[in-house]
């Protein structure tokens, strides 16, 4: 077996420190290509999910590319790096709360965007976003990434991406427990509902009722 099952507890740095052993152990280069994500995932012991999650962010960071039905390559030499132990302590430095306040000022003025430039077939494809995507991550990841879009700038667009991964150790844990799986689905329908009606207000409401229920969600975690 390549991996060694991981312990939750520390979940999001164990899968990086796992994937960073694998391609160190297996002198991967550049252009070669990673075990499937079925493989990987069985032998990590973790959802298929958790594992996109460890591949969006070495994504954002440049380490691997993924190509649509031709799997996911690695795209820098790791030999002699620390590059992947340098991304886990960087991220390990940023809070939490300060990541959401962030989320928070780019998400509200990104909504006010589509309700002024979205075409309603752009909301159309807001709102077909909530049955795209395996689980709930990739739901979540498709549904904000698809309302930075209709935002109609590419800029609010490419940190909302990059925002998403940075959260990316909080979305795993608080999207896993049960009464987030049931809200969140109904937090991004209401949100919708005022989007179609093109009401700023109610939509910007909808919008922090949603991220203050992610913050508890945190904050109920932390104290554990």
């Amino acid at each position: 077996m390549d991996f060694q099952k991981i312990n939750r507890t520390s979940l999001y740095k164990d899968v990086l420190l796992q994937l960073k052993n694998y391609i160190e152990r297996n002198n991967l280069k550049p252009g070669d290509c990673l075990p499937t994500e079925r493989v990987m995932a069985e032998q990590l012991g973790i959802s298929r999910g958790t594992l996109r999650e460890a591949f969006r962010i070495l994504e954002a960071n440049g380490v691997i590319s993924v190509t649509p039905g031709g799997g996911r390559f690695l795209e820098r030499d790791l030999a002699h790096s620390n590059l992947i132990i340098d991304m886990i302590n960087e991220l390990e430095y940023v809070d939490a709360m300060d990541l959401m306040e962030l989320r928070e000022v780019l998400e509200l003025k990104i909504v006010e965007l589509v309700i002024d430039k979205a075409s309603d077939e752009e909301l159309l494809e807001i709102e077909q976003s909530f049955s795209r995507g395996n689980d709930l991550y990739e739901i979540d990841n498709t549904f904000h990434l698809a309302l930075a879009k209709a935002s109609h700038n590419t800029a609010f667009y490419s940190f909302m991406k990059f925002n998403l991964s940075l959260l990316a150790k909080i979305r795993m844990r608080s999207l896993g427990k049960p009464e987030r799986e049931k809200k969140m689905p109904e937090e991004h329908e209401e949100l919708m509902i005022a989007l179609k009606m093109r009401d700023k207000e109610l939509a910007k409401t909808k919008l922090i009722e949603h991220l203050e229920a992610v913050k508890r969600s945190i904050r109920l975690d932390t104290d554990r």
